[in-house]
Parts: structure tokens; sequence; C-alpha cells
């Protein structure tokens, strides 16, 4: 699976050859930022299903509401999936 590119859209050749060089060499930060996505992922995840969510008249605005976090969180990681195999 090839990096998506999201990463290096709009850079001219030479950011983009600088900035692919910086991300394969930062694994420390972004094994740290996927660990903190799915660590906020899970978080709601579990707000989801609590039964007081349910008590509330807009719930479905609620669930509505987690599950677009849910997704910009997914968007996210589907961009660090391609470096999984470089952590």
């Amino acid at each position: 699976m090839g990096l998506p590119m999201d990463w290096t859209n709009g850079m001219s050749p030479e950011d983009k050859e600088s900035f692919l060089s910086t991300l394969s060499n930062s694994t420390i930060v972004t094994s740290r930022i996927k660990v903190i996505l799915f660590k906020k992922r899970e978080e709601l995840y579990r707000m989801q299903v609590r039964e007081a969510e349910f008590t509330d008249a807009s719930w479905a605005y609620k669930q509505a509401y987690y599950n677009g976090r849910i997704s910009a969180i997914e968007e996210v990681l589907k961009l660090f999936g391609a470096l999984e195999t470089k952590d």
C-alpha cells in the first residue's frame, strides 16, 4: 500500500522529497499520534453506548456527533496506515 496522495498534494518535487524523508524518519512522533487517535476513538465508542446518552431527547444528534468525530479520526488514521510498515 502506497502513501496516500493527501500527504504531498500541492508540493513541489523538492518539497515532496524532503517531506517524505522527514515523515519516514519521524516514527516516534507518528506512532504517538496514532496512539492518541486510537485512544480518542475508543473513548468515543464508549461514550456512544452509555445508557445515559439515550435518556436525553436529543440522543440521535449526539450519536451523529460521535459518528462524525469517529469518522474524522478514522480518516486521519488512514493517512498513517501506509506508515505502519515503517514503524
